[in-house]
């Protein structure tokens, strides 16, 4: 500092010119090197002061200092004269190709942007340059993009282009113009007819983009009205196979298009109607086709191979003729099928009714059959009903014949107060049919108890042995009986009582034709009262006299006695069905009807 500051003094007094003028750039006063030189060049003037150097000492060293940086300033200015020159070569081009786009332009276009770029020094014209040949291009391709977007939008009109190359921009965008407007009206059309709203399809301006959009509805247009010919085609084909008529109202549509009678244009609405025509045939062919394929499966079910196969091959479209045919056909199959099972379903039927079971039942077991795909279907579900029932019947066995001795006591307790009350004779004249007839009510109340709990413990019996309640002719006789037991009813407590009898009878499920006054047995009209004898009792050693007609084994013991098989099962099934009840009335040689009672024989019990 302080150098330099005596620098400066003596560069003052000797007038010295400053090694750092104002005509140096910045790049000079901005370098650390430069800055460093020119103190070394203040501190040498110094010196040469202090030391008194003679003017030849300081020429030789500035020469010596000048001549080391002569040779890299000359390198330098070497490399920024070549870089001028680029910079020139690449204006011209850059100029000449900017003049040749401005002449495809034409009239004038970027002259005066040219005039003035090339005004400038090399480098800033360089700049100016590059910058018009990229507009130049630019507005190029701007009107190549026009002329593509209006060839495009020609194209998609089905118009002829004009001869673009010749015309003038104004030209060329009053041909835009008028195409977009043209496009844009046609494009609403194919939108509506689409069943699309227009205003969910803008458009951005770009023609090129509106015709290819234009192009893509069309097309789609055209792929629903071919879509819309097929479903009508194949509608008709449908109805026409299976020989039915189309709905006027439905299938209008489809059938003016399939007959080439249509008198409007295929839209969304004409393309969904005949759609819905199509889809509603072919639902329709897939159910017949679904049933022809049940009946067919049917008959081979229920039918013989050599039979059937030439009678399926004959009938084996889906129209309504083969159709009726084939269920026909298949009908008659299972009535032979159920003339064959005949003898089975009476026997399942003989056996619900002597076991008392629900018949609903049996009805749901003979749809079953009639609902099963085969013959050996039907065969095998009756026959499992068959064995089921035969099982059942056995475990019952003995509740059955329980029951068929206390209904048989019961009707002739019945048919015994019927017989007395019918004598017109009743209350006139010797009255020792009065003591008959207490001897036999006692003789009823004597048994009656025993055979009642007899039956009701088999049922209990029964009952805990398969885990199910029992019932009769839809009545659960163990409640029913535990009932009348525990409620203790007098028995024949007054002359012509019947109302246990009756109970009874309901309960066990007897028809109440047994209880009709037809069934009351009446003496003749000569007959004396009371002349009807009862037969002794042979079974009961406790009661002598008159009084209850001996009573021999019941058919339900000799029925079930010791688990019969199923064949003796059926036997007594068929006289059981043809036998009469256990107790019938029969004319005698004067034309009256006189009671002839067979009991279950009589044990002795207590009240």
């Amino acid at each position: 500092g302080i150098l330099r500051e005596r620098y400066r003094k003596l560069a003052m007094d000797a007038s010295m010119p400053s090694p750092t003028g104002p005509s140096l750039p910045k790049a000079w006063q901005a370098s650390q090197s430069f800055r460093q030189l020119q103190s070394f060049a203040e501190e040498l003037a110094v010196l040469w002061h202090d030391t008194d150097a003679s003017q030849d000492d300081t020429l030789v060293d500035v020469e010596a200092i000048a001549s080391a940086a002569l040779g890299p300033a000359e390198a330098c200015l070497k490399e920024y004269r070549k870089r001028r020159a680029n910079i020139e070569v690449r204006c011209r081009e850059l100029q000449a190709e900017a003049e040749k786009g401005m002449a495809v332009l034409g009239y004038g276009a970027f002259q005066q942007d040219l005039e003035k770029a090339i005004t400038f020094f090399p480098a800033k014209k360089l700049k100016a340059l590059e910058k018009l040949v990229a507009d130049v291009g630019k507005a190029l391709a701007d009107r190549e993009k026009q002329r593509a977007g209006i060839r495009a939008a020609a194209a998609a009109l089905g118009i002829d282009p004009k001869d673009l190359e010749s015309m003038t921009p104004e030209a060329l965008a009053a041909e835009q113009a008028r195409l977009a407007e043209k496009l844009r009206e046609e494009r609403r059309e194919v939108l509506i007819a689409l069943g699309l709203n227009p205003d969910d399809y803008p458009d951005d301006g770009d023609l090129a983009a509106m015709a290819e959009q234009f192009q893509q509805l069309r097309a789609k247009l055209k792929g629903m009205k071919d879509n819309a010919m097929a479903d009508a085609r194949r509608a008709k084909e449908i109805w026409e196979e299976l020989r039915e008529a189309p709905s006027k109202s439905r299938d209008a549509k489809a059938l003016a298009l399939a007959q080439g009678s249509a008198k409007f244009e295929i839209d969304a609405a004409v393309a969904a109607a005949v759609q819905a025509s199509r889809k509603a045939w072919e639902s329709r062919r897939k159910e017949l086709e679904a049933e022809a394929k049940n009946l067919h499966a049917l008959i081979r079910g229920h039918g013989a191979a050599e039979l059937v196969e030439p009678f399926l091959r004959s009938h084996g479209n889906l129209h309504e003729d083969h159709r009726l045919a084939c269920r026909g056909k298949l009908q008659h199959l299972r009535d032979e099928l159920r003339a064959a099972e005949a003898p089975t379903r009476k026997e399942l039927q003989q056996l619900y009714k002597f076991t008392g079971s629900d018949m609903t039942d049996l009805e749901v077991v003979l749809k079953e059959v009639e609902q099963a795909e085969s013959a050996a279907g039907r065969r095998m579900t009756l026959a499992k009903e068959l064995k089921r029932m035969e099982q059942y019947a056995d475990s019952i066995s003995a509740i059955l014949g329980k029951r068929e001795e206390l209904k048989a006591l019961v009707v002739a307790g019945q048919c015994f107060e019927r017989a007395a009350q019918a004598g017109e004779g009743r209350w006139v004249g010797n009255s020792k049919h009065f003591l008959e007839e207490e001897k036999f009510r006692r003789r009823f109340i004597q048994q009656y108890p025993e055979l009642r709990d007899k039956l009701i413990d088999a049922i209990h019996e029964w009952e805990a042995t398969e885990g199910r309640s029992f019932a009769f002719m839809g009545e659960k006789l163990a409640e029913r009986l535990q009932e009348v037991k525990d409620q203790a009813p007098v028995l024949a407590s007054a002359q012509g009582d019947l109302s246990i009898c009756r109970t009874l009878l309901d309960i066990l499920g007897e028809a109440n034709d047994l209880l009709s006054p037809k069934f009351s047995p009446k003496p003749s009209p000569g007959a004396r009262r009371g002349s009807c004898p009862l037969p002794r009792s042979k079974s009961s050693p406790n009661v002598k006299g008159a009084g209850l007609p001996p009573i021999g084994r019941s058919r339900s013991e000799s029925g079930f006695a010791g688990s019969p098989s199923p064949a003796r099962r059926r036997s007594s099934l068929h006289r059981q069905q043809s036998a009469s009840p256990g107790w019938q009335c029969k004319d005698n040689s004067n034309g009256a009807e006189a009671a002839a009672l067979k009991l279950p024989p009589i044990r002795r019990g207590s009240v």
